[in-house]
């Protein structure tokens, strides 16, 4: 079951009634507080009718109005419609015109008490239709204003539905019943339902909430002479109070709901519930049984209510019709002694029932029940079985009101507190495969074989397979592929006619019928789908493999991969199964090839992998190995060459052991080493398994601190190469590049010999340094501390402080007892201690706030002292919020007050429950909550500043959990962004709220709150991750489970797990038709916009079509077009024509242009008039420009360049006018780019034009380009790494009318990029997002000018104050911290806008941010990134661009592009911050570019700026977190910026946003240093 539609309104209390259907339509009347609706199937509101408040009379206040019930006369298409108005009114109106009264009020008909009556039509008096209403005491007001009950309304009332007067016998008597009088002030009569059968009609009633009633009264005579009443009881413990009732037609059966306390229990303690179905025949029977015995004088009368009780009178006279006749001898009604009993079908313990609806279906009964416990329940009663078979939680269901059924049985309507939901109740579809559907045992849901969904079998279509329903009652087996042959492929064998070999198999359990030409299979390898017809012989099923054009098979990247064959009947798939496709010539080891899964045999004296059953050489010659242990192969001996280095310059003879060597392999061997771009190759000699390879000179000569050489053992004359055991390598490395401090030099490993030269202050080995060399027992000179952090401490001491520095001692013991911290001990960790580099100390305790630098002292010998200074403080708490949060914390508490930040031990608890600490400011401490240990309830938040304890005067108070009651919209479209309303209790107080499908956790959406008075989210779905080439269909979506991430409430992950919800149904995006060249406007007609899947559209989805930047409005969908009234004037008109674009969630396409001509605002009458000016004025002017032109052409070939025109090395080809070349009807201006051979790049241009499928997309990128006539390239400016910068003029017109204007710009040319058409079209596609760019932080292109023979050339706005790199090392500029603080935040912006627009920016860097005259940043060189491939990146000039990647794109191949994406933009954006920082410098100093992956991967980061806040280095290490899904978005990032920016004070109390930070070095920068 799941929510279909859902209707609320505005009203805090609405106080829905049970609706009634119009079967007719299937809309739907509701009545609610002093409101009547009428509303559509789907629940959107059609008409409205008030109906109160009304005024008690002069002076008096207005008192609501409530309804009392619905009734719809379909014999004259009225609504019968009942209130409390007037003492418990009724009136007659229009069902299809709410406001058109047929009746009015005609007043005391029922009870005017806020609860529901019963009302119904039937056959009464004459056979005719008549409204039979049972009523229970009306409220009066006596003299004191007091309360009391009245018996003035008729209890049970026979009336004519259009006069709403009551209905008179045969005899004249009208046909009412009145209660008797009583004092008492509650009403002790209620009832439930109402029915006709056969000549009666029936009531149900709960008397005095103690027993259970059943009234009968004769349809011909309804009245007191007919009556009899019976008690009823269900359930062998005598459950007898009734709750709900519902009485099925069909099979003339009733169904009770009762319930009965145990021991004196209220309503809300604990109870039981059953449900009793009642044969109306049996029932029947014993009404006419006790109506006999009292016609014999047995019996009594009642009940008391209505008559005395008395002993029945014996009847006078026979009677002919005893059931409906007055009986002679004044009989009044019967009362029945012996309760009606019946057997519970269902029985639940501790659940409090509240109503039933009851379908009839085909073979069986659907049974819903409604809990007080917020639950709906089906069951399926199938002969004597009855099984739950689906659950639905819905909290805040109304009790009292019942349900409704639709008109097609599909679906009940359920009244809350505060919405009618109308939900679907079928359930079959939870099950999603064959095997789940069959295993549920339901009594009513099995497996459509040609539909390939679990359903009712009358909901499947007969198909080709026999049988096509298998039943999950009779646990019948599912089709399955069986005796598949071959059972796996083998490459080798179908490579090169892989369309002649087949595949064949049986199915299991099911058999075809006619229509063998309706079946193929579908092979699925790699993502890439291929279909070949089938055919069938003696049930077995055959199909050739595809072709090697339309399939390729050949693994990729492995031996191996998954073949996934689909068999198809009728254009379904039926069956899968998948068959490994292996291939052992992807080995190229003989270790490779025997640890294989499949039979791969090694050939040595091929070197070459194969399958056993494809071998061509015979044993005798290549017996090949038998298992990898006996592969030949080289092992490094455990005892030599461990660790193989050599310092560059120095030979080296190196010694390996052979194994498992083959006859004839150590008659020629070699050893190879390559390193940079040297191979050297030596001989080598084998003795006794031994190989000893002649000494190499190991050397290079660039600056890097080491060089890895392979190694290789080659044999034979064909110089195969031998298995390596492991890979072995030699390291060769030069002492001076490998460190830059003394301190590290002489902390080095001893196996390099190095040590440090103070004469040339390098590390050197000892006969490189002719004087002053120091060993490692040696103490370095000059020590320095760098940095250190935190800058603040408690006075309570026990701050761990970080003191990184150069030459701070080799061992701990050289600064033992010699750090002292503004003069007080600070006591040094040994296990904490980083040889010459840094250390931690611990702070002791001081009396009061202090002040002070942090000394070292180093092997007595050397001092240091920092340039910062450390504070001792007294931290302070004062405000927390929030202050509630959910029992599984979760919540993230923000602790406002002073010096927050000091300490490093810094612990939030709340009464035992750790609050993690996640952000520290001066004036924030931010910390996420656990779970509670001690509970519910308010608790004590208690702050430990490394012991410095304080305690908030609030406290946090633990709360139940959220929970879900409902959830409404379970279907979407496969790019998401449909909204999911999720509504529940106590979701208000839960802070992260996040929807994900199962398995995507990484990919999960923000939800937001909707304001009801339930509690709501409103949660996009999530694209729905396809592989390439997968397909979902319309009659076949895609089934996701989901869930939800509630802080950390762990109970919703596995949401749509859970028996109450159903998981979403993903169906395709719509397929539009783009729009004709001929889309004209017209006033008063639709634009209609055909295409496909629209059936997949549901009005939920908040379909939008805009016209320009106008809505278009009555949007209609069919299963074919779209259609709606577009505006008469859009804004964002182009040229006369209107971009229509339609989004439905996250899908957006443009369709086309919309033309709007000036002259369809004319009369036809105003053409002749346009011609006559066109064919007079226009046509003469044209002649005359056209002479003027070519005077100026000739006179320019006459005269001599004009001094600073542009240079004929910059200039294209230039063009004497622009030619127009038509396209699909759009006019496309080419100019004449580059010095081609036929000296014209239009072709080259329409070419690349007509690449792009989508007109709109294709308009606007030919908008974008500009002719290289209009453009003077003047001076350099710059040259980078993706080519130079000019400055230039663009000679540009701002309107259509106005005149053409130089406007000065920057001319950048993308050289070295990849001019191949892919990637040019893909830059083309892009331009049409760029183009349309705004944002004050991003420079945006002009435009870009395309040639056949030159780079791209892209334009740009020229700004003044050049890259933001070399404004900010400028040290003539005053940059404070908060001033870089509001550059990265400008930058920021810029970027956090791209990312909402799904724009990656791939190359941010300091240097890529320019600086208007404003000090406005704005960022460039945006989507320029994917224009070059690896080739450009690995080059020597370029590499270093890669130093501002992240991890995950450094292992780029030649010719490959980069995957940048927005996670890959964060990184960058961290190194730009850290740029900022440092004043430019550039990051990684001291680390070589061919190491930067080696460096990254090792867990090292950029060192901590050394004026930088603590909580923004923590930014940028969150920026270059290891997995991308775990760093932050840019909006994300904005927020914490924007704490400082926002505030007067950083987080580091002595380095206020104020300081001055001085551009520095990149030696200040260096993990190490001299």
């Amino acid at each position: 079951m799941n929510i279909e539609n859902v209707f609320s309104n505005d009203q805090e209390n609405p106080t829905f009634e049970k609706p009634v259907i119009n079967s007719r339509n299937g809309q739907v009347i509701l009545g609610s507080k002093n409101l009547v609706y009428k509303l559509s199937p789907q629940l959107t509101v059609l008409q409205k009718r008030s109906i109160g408040p009304v005024s008690q009379g002069v002076g008096q206040t207005s008192v609501n109005v409530f309804v009392k019930g619905l009734v719809i006369n379909k014999g004259d298409s009225s609504l019968i419609l009942c209130s409390t108005v007037a003492q418990g009114s009724c009136q007659v109106l229009s069902v299809d015109d709410l406001s058109e009264v047929k009746t009015p009020y005609l007043p005391s008909m029922v009870s005017n008490d806020p609860s529901p009556n019963v009302l119904f039509l039937g056959s009464g008096v004459g056979n005719k239709t008549v409204l039979y209403i049972a009523s229970w005491y009306t409220l009066r007001y006596g003299v004191a204003d007091t309360e009391y009950l009245s018996n003035s309304i008729l209890m049970l009332s026979s009336r004519n539905p259009q006069t709403l007067k009551l209905t008179t016998t045969s005899s004249g008597v009208q046909t009412s019943i009145y209660t008797r009088e009583s004092n008492e002030t509650e009403a002790h009569l209620k009832f439930i339902h109402g029915f006709s059968y056969g000549n009666f009609v029936y009531f149900i009633s709960r008397f005095y909430d103690k027993e259970s009633r059943i009234t009968r009264l004769c349809k011909s005579n309804p009245t007191i002479d007919t009556l009899v009443d019976f008690p009823v009881v269900c359930g062998k413990n005598d459950h007898s109070i009734v709750q709900g009732a519902d009485f099925d037609e069909k099979t003339g059966n009733l169904y009770m709901v009762f319930r009965k306390m145990r021991g004196e229990e209220g309503r809300r303690g604990l109870v039981s519930s059953v449900v009793c179905k009642y044969r109306m025949s049996d029932v029947e029977r014993q009404f006419n049984l006790a109506v006999n015995d009292c016609h014999q004088g047995k019996g009594q009368l009642g009940p008391y209510y209505i008559h005395q009780k008395v002993p029945c009178p014996k009847a006078s006279a026979k009677v002919d019709d005893p059931y409906c006749s007055k009986v002679p001898g004044g009989f009044a009604s019967i009362e029945g002694l012996q309760p009606i009993f019946s057997r519970s079908i269902i029985s639940l313990n501790d659940v409090y029932l509240s109503s039933i609806a009851v379908i009839a279906q085909k073979g069986s009964t659907a049974v819903i029940v409604s809990s007080a416990d917020g639950v709906l329940r089906k069951y399926i009663k199938s002969g004597s079985i009855v099984k739950e078979v689906d659950q639905m939680r819905i909290n805040d269901i109304k009790e009292g009101v019942g349900m409704s059924v639709s008109p097609d049985k599909k679906s009940v309507y359920v009244v809350t507190n505060s919405e009618l939901l109308k939900i679907s109740i079928s359930h079959c579809e939870r099950s999603t495969t064959c095997q789940d559907c069959v295993s549920t045992s339901d009594p009513v849901c099995g497996w459509c074989n040609m539909d390939s969904r679990c359903t009712e079998k009358g909901n499947c279509r007969g198909s080709m397979i026999t049988p096509p329903w298998l039943s999950a009652a009779m646990k019948e087996s599912c089709a399955k592929m069986a005796d598949l042959q071959p059972p796996l492929l083998n490459y080798e064998n179908i490579s090169r006619n892989q369309h002649q070999h087949q595949i064949s198999f049986k199915l299991s359990d099911v058999s075809l019928s006619n229509g063998s030409n309706s079946i193929h299979c579908a092979f699925t390898a790699m993502s890439v789908t291929a279909r070949t017809p089938a055919s069938v012989d003696n049930d077995v099923i055959t199909c050739l493999l595809p072709s090697n054009s339309s399939l390729e098979l050949k693994p990729k990247g492995t031996d191996h991969h998954d073949l996934e064959v689909e068999f198809h009947v009728g254009g379904r798939a039926f069956v899968k199964r998948s068959v490994p496709v292996f291939d052992c010539t992807v080995h190229k080891t003989c270790t490779d090839c025997r640890k294989s899964l499949f039979n791969c045999s090694w050939h040595y004296q091929t070197h070459t992998c194969s399958a056993l059953t494809v071998v061509s050489l015979k044993p005798s010659v290549d017996p090949g190995t038998t298992s990898y242990d006996s592969c030949p192969r080289v092992e490094i001996p455990a005892s030599k060459n461990a660790d193989i280095i050599v310092h560059s310059g120095d030979s080296l003879g190196l010694v390996v052991k052979l194994v498992n060597m083959k006859a004839g392999q150590t008659d020629e061997l070699w050893c190879r080493f390559r390193y940079l771009d040297k191979t050297e190759t030596v001989p080598g000699k084998e003795e006794s398994g031994t190989l000893t390879c002649d000494k190499v000179q190991f050397e290079y000569s660039q600056e890097k601190s080491n060089v890895d050489a392979t190694f290789e053992v080659l044999w034979g004359p064909k110089k195969f190469p031998l298995d390596m055991y492991n890979n072995t390598t030699v390291q060769i490395y030069k002492c001076k590049y490998m460190v830059t401090n003394c301190g590290l030099c002489l902390t080095m490993d001893t196996k390099y010999n190095c040590g440090w030269c103070n004469l040339t202050n390098q590390c050197t080995r000892n006969k490189e340094c002719p004087d002053q060399w120091l060993d490692r027992d040696d103490t370095c000179p000059n020590p320095k501390i760098l940095r250190f952090e935190p800058s603040m401490g408690p006075v309570m001491g026990r701050t761990n402080i970080t003191v990184s520095g150069i030459n701070l001692g080799k061992d701990y013991v050289d600064i033992k007892g010699g750090v002292k911290v503004a003069g007080v001990n600070c006591m040094v960790h040994p296990d904490h201690f980083e040889s010459s580099q840094g250390f931690k100390c611990l702070t002791d305790k001081v009396d009061a706030p202090l002040n002070g630098t942090i000394t070292v002292e180093v092997d007595h010998l050397y001092n240091t002292t920092s340039d910062s200074i450390f504070s001792f403080v007294i931290p302070n708490v004062n405000l927390m919020i929030p202050q509630k949060g959910p029992l599984s914390g979760g919540t993230t508490l923000t602790i406002f007050g002073s010096h927050m930040n000091a300490g490093t031990l810094t612990t939030v608890d709340i009464a035992g429950s750790p609050c993690k600490v996640t952000q520290m400011t001066t004036e924030k401490l931010m910390c996420m909550t656990s779970s509670s240990v001690n509970g519910l309830g308010e608790k004590d938040v208690e702050v430990d500043f490394s012991g410095y304890k304080r305690l908030l005067i609030s406290k946090f108070a633990y709360e139940k959990d959220p929970e879900i009651s409902y959830i409404y919209r379970n279907h979407s479209i496969a790019s998401g962004g449909v909204m999911v309303q999720i509504c529940g209790k106590r979701l208000d107080m839960v802070q992260k709220k996040k929807l994900f499908l199962e398995g995507h956790e990484d990919l999960a959406v923000d939800c937001k709150e909707k304001p009801t008075q339930l509690g709501c989210l409103l949660c996009p779905t999530p694209q729905l991750p396809l592989s390439q080439g997968e397909r979902i269909s319309p009659d076949q979506p895609r089934i996701v489970h989901y869930g939800l991430l509630l802080d950390n409430v762990l109970t919703w992950k596995n949401l749509s797990h859970a028996p109450t919800f159903s998981p979403l149904y993903y169906y395709p995006d719509p397929v539009l038709e783009k729009l004709s060249n001929s889309a004209d406007f017209v006033k008063g007609k639709s634009l209609v916009i055909k295409g496909s899947s629209l059936s997949t559209v549901q009005p939920y989805h908040e379909l939008r079509v805009t016209v320009g930047s106008d809505p278009c409005t009555s949007i209609q969908v069919s299963p074919a077009n779209i259609t709606c009234i577009p505006p008469e004037a859009p804004e964002g008109l182009r040229h006369g024509k209107a971009r229509v674009q339609v989004q439905v969630g996250n899908f957006h396409e443009d369709v086309g242009y919309l033309t709007y001509s000036e002259a369809d605002n004319h009369s036809h009458t105003d053409k002749p008039i346009a011609m006559g000016i066109i064919l007079g004025v226009v046509i003469p002017m044209i002649a005359i420009i056209a002479l003027l032109t070519i005077c100026i052409i000739r006179r320019q070939r006459k005269n001599k360049q004009p001094e600073g025109a542009i240079p004929e090395l910059l200039k294209d080809h230039e063009a004497d006018e622009e030619e127009e070349i038509g396209m699909n009807s759009m006019t496309i201006k080419a100019e004449m780019n580059g010095q081609i051979a036929n000296g014209d790049s239009a072709p080259y241009i329409s070419e690349l034009l007509a690449g792009i499928e989508d007109e709109a997309v294709r308009q606007s990128v030919s908008d974008f380009l500009i002719p290289r006539s209009k453009l003077s390239v003047g001076d350099l400016i710059g040259k980078g790494s993706y080519g130079s910068t000019s400055q230039g003029q663009y000679k540009n017109s701002k309107g259509a009318d106005s005149e053409e204007q130089n406007e000065v710009v920057a001319i950048k040319s993308l050289q070295g990029c990849s001019t191949d058409k892919e990637t040019i079209d893909n830059f083309l596609k892009q331009c049409a997002v760029l183009k349309d760019l705004q944002h004050p932080n991003i420079l945006v292109m002009s435009g870009v000018c395309l040639s056949s023979s030159e780079p791209p050339l892209i334009i740009l706005p020229n700004l003044q104050r050049g890259d933001l790199k070399n404004y900010i090392k400028d040290s003539s500029k005053n940059l404070a911290l908060v001033d870089l603080l509001e550059i990265a935040q400008q930058v920021c912006d810029a970027m956090t806008y791209l990312e909402g627009i799904h724009v990656v920016h791939g190359n941010l860097a300091a240097r890529n941010c320019l600086v208007a005259d404003d000090k406005v940043v704005k960022i460039s060189d945006y989507s320029i990134a994917p224009l070059y491939s690896g080739d450009f990146y690995l080059s020597n000039d370029n590499i270093s661009i890669t130093r501002w990647w992240a991890p995950e794109i450094l292992d780029i191949e030649k010719g490959a592009t980069p995957a940048f994406n927005h996670k890959t933009d964060c990184w960058s954006f961290g190194i730009v911050l850290w740029e900022l920082m440092t004043r430019g410098v550039t990051p990684y100093p001291d680390v070589e570019t061919d190491n930067l992956k080696k460096h990254l991967t090792g867990g090292h980061r950029l060192k901590k700026p050394r004026q930088c806040p603590e909580a923004i280095y923590l930014l940028m290490l969150k920026c270059w977190t290891d997995v991308p899904s775990d760093r932050p978005t840019f909006s994300e990032i904005t927020e914490e910026i924007k704490q400082f920016t926002s505030t007067e004070e950083s987080s580091d109390v002595s380095q206020p946003l104020q300081t001055k930070i001085e551009p520095g070095g990149s030696e200040e920068y260096l993990g190490v240093m001299g």
